[in-house]
């Protein structure tokens, strides 16, 4: 329509171009191909591949992508203005591919209060290399995530969306690991001139851990409106080694949890609000079920290896299994199909579902608040 058409043209004038080599300076330079520098970065992910928002039908399906637009070569500020009310060219937007839609505010008038909507975003739909880009972009600007996500470089529509999907990204490599038989301090032993120092500090802050690094904004409120959340791509030994610490922290407010794992990734699908499922500890405990559940999970090694399972004794222990996929009891520790040697103690176990079980019957019993007159 008229918004599409007017993202597609190009505005008047030329950017100044990047430095080789120079970061991102903006969150539409981190998913432009234009800006995007495999020099820059030194990592072989490109950050902005493929468009994450797809074409929308109205029964749900998706279309083929348009194709791709000339990128935006300059700012606009005298751009044409919107010819339709913020809240409706939002939800047009929310049509266009997620590049497209970040270019609303250089070639309109008006655009930056499109993408303060959620309806322009919303469902949030981020590939691997976009993904990339993104984390990339907040690691730069706060590398340890102590900023409140009202500061991050990202529209305020975006962080408000409420249904959030993400395939995580590949983690990045330290340098002299990426292929280089050549240690990285063997190569040389004097440091490298100021200058040279100085342009390539800020050039680049790596995430060794995506799932971390995710789960350390979410923690901090990012998303906090996401009520439909799906994580792929998670390495299993990022999430194995740290499932609880993350239920009760980063994914504490979904009642509705679920781990499952192919290929030696992780999918996390997380639910809350008036459309979610009941979450599995609030469930009345079976015992036979959960027996037979932790029977069927049990590799054909582990009865050489491990010792006898102990009966499940709660409904917090059920729970675990019914959250991950991945987990069966053998004597008083869980262990996880994909890799029989890593294990957590019933005892942890036990004390993170508990403490949930509590918080959210507390939520059940409180009264409602009461409406606004």
């Amino acid at each position: 329509g008229t918004v599409a058409s007017s993202a597609r043209r190009p505005a008047r004038g030329r950017l100044a171009p990047n430095r080789p080599g120079a970061a991102p300076r903006s969150l539409l330079e981190a998913f432009d191909r234009e800006h995007a520098g495999v020099e820059a970065t030194r990592i072989e992910a490109d950050c902005c591949e493929t468009p994450a928002k797809c074409m929308r039908r109205p029964d749900g399906s998706r279309a083929a992508l348009p194709q791709a637009s000339p990128p935006v070569k300059a700012v606009d500020p005298e751009g044409s203005p919107l010819p339709l009310p913020t809240a409706v060219v939002a939800c047009v937007a929310g049509y266009l591919p997620l590049v497209e839609t970040l270019r609303l505010a250089e070639v309109a008038r008006g655009g930056s209060a499109v993408l303060s909507e959620p309806a322009a975003f919303d469902p949030l739909v981020l590939d691997r290399a976009q993904c990339a880009g993104l984390l990339r972009r907040l690691r730069r600007d706060d590398p340890l995530g102590m900023r409140p996500p009202s500061d991050y470089p990202v529209p305020r529509g975006l962080s408000r969306v409420c249904a959030l999907r993400v395939e995580l990204m590949e983690a990045d490599l330290p340098r002299g690991r990426e292929g280089d038989e050549t240690p990285a301090m063997s190569r040389s032993m004097s440091p490298p001139p100021s200058s040279q120092r100085r342009s390539s500090f800020p050039r680049i802050r790596l995430v060794l851990d995506p799932l971390e690094e995710l789960c350390r904004r979410l923690r901090r409120g990012w998303f906090s409106s996401v009520l439909d959340l799906t994580i792929s791509n998670v390495e299993d030994h990022r999430l194995d080694y740290h499932f609880l610490t993350l239920r009760g922290t980063a994914f504490v407010n979904f009642p509705h949890f679920r781990a499952s794992a192919v290929g030696g990734r992780y999918s996390i699908v997380a639910r809350r609000g008036p459309g979610a499922p009941a979450a599995a500890a609030l469930q009345p405990f079976d015992p036979r079920a959960a027996a037979e559940m932790n029977t069927c999970r049990q590799t054909d090694e582990a009865p050489l290896m491990l010792s006898p399972a102990r009966e499940l004794s709660c409904q917090g222990e059920a729970a675990f299994l019914q959250e991950n996929s991945q987990v069966f009891k053998s004597g008083e520790n869980f262990h996880f199909v994909h890799a029989p040697w890593r294990s957590c103690s019933g005892e942890a176990v036990r004390r993170r579902y508990g403490a949930l079980l509590q918080m959210w019957q507390r939520q059940l019993e409180a009264p409602p608040l009461p409406s606004a007159a």
